[in-house]
């Protein structure tokens, strides 16, 4: 889709699913790298029929689980608390347990 708007001479049709043909940098509209994460952020507002102040609160628990997560007895602390398979033991594994915890809001 991407070579078709830039060389429309060149190509008579194209096939693409979900292509982000818009997100190139230079291209009129410019990109916008915040609109996916604002979207997400709304279904974890009200307007997304979710509790006053969850949105809110989702956003304080990052922070909170990565400052835990810098000390092997934060990061026991965080295994508990979600009770993983297996002991949080790096830095790594936290940014993955984060990751993990953003993942319902960005795929559901």
């Amino acid at each position: 889709a991407w070579f078709r708007l830039k060389y429309p001479h060149m190509v008579d049709g194209v096939i693409a699913a979900s292509a982000p043909v818009l997100t190139f940098l230079d291209m009129d509209p410019p990109y916008d790298d915040t609109a996916f994460m604002r979207v997400v952020s709304q279904d974890a507002s009200p307007g997304g029929r979710k509790p006053q102040g969850c949105a809110a609160n989702f956003r304080r628990a990052q922070p909170a689980a990565w400052k835990l997560g810098q000390t092997a007895r934060g990061r026991r602390v965080l295994s508990r608390a979600f009770k993983t398979c297996r002991a949080i033991n790096t830095t790594q594994e936290v940014e993955q347990l984060i990751q993990w915890m953003q993942a319902p809001w960005a795929t559901l």
